[in-house]
């Protein structure tokens, strides 16, 4: 179970963004975020990165699309603690990759056929401790639009 800790928090971030259109078909964008944490009272900004980013492709034709985005996301830390352990102990969590793919057909404007991988990489991270999210997944359909 979690627990919630308040604290005032300040904060100075930077951002950063790009696009880029390359053509009507493909585009390309990232997104850089940068923090600083500041407690008053707490040891730590619990689950809170000073690095995270994101970086996308897109192509779509008339018939083809397809996609890939990469999240990144810097070290964290955690207060983790069980009946047997007090004080509580301070846990890592190591900054990741997570490579999302899609990608598809379009028969018509109603019927498309469409895929995607999540976690590409099979990585086996933890965005919170003791939270260990699923490795590679993959999911395939078809979507049709009814005119009603």
């Amino acid at each position: 179970s979690f627990n919630v800790l308040y604290d005032a928090i300040k904060t100075l971030g930077g951002f950063a963004e790009i696009t880029i259109d390359a053509s009507k078909e493909f585009n390309f964008s990232g997104t850089i975020n940068y923090f600083n944490y500041t407690t008053n009272t707490l040891q730590q900004a619990w689950n809170l990165p000073t690095l995270s980013a994101t970086f996308s492709a897109d192509y779509q034709n008339k018939n083809w699309f397809a996609g890939a985005k990469l999240y990144y996301r810097g070290e964290t830390k955690d207060l983790y603690q069980s009946i047997e352990e007090i004080p509580p102990i301070i846990v890592k969590n190591k900054s990741y990759l997570d490579l999302n793919l899609n990608g598809g057909y379009i028969f018509s404007d109603r019927l498309t056929a469409f895929a995607k991988v999540n976690n590409a990489l099979g990585e086996k991270y933890f965005p919170f401790a003791n939270y260990q999210v699923q490795t590679l997944q993959i999911l395939g359909g078809i979507t049709y639009k009814f005119d009603l």
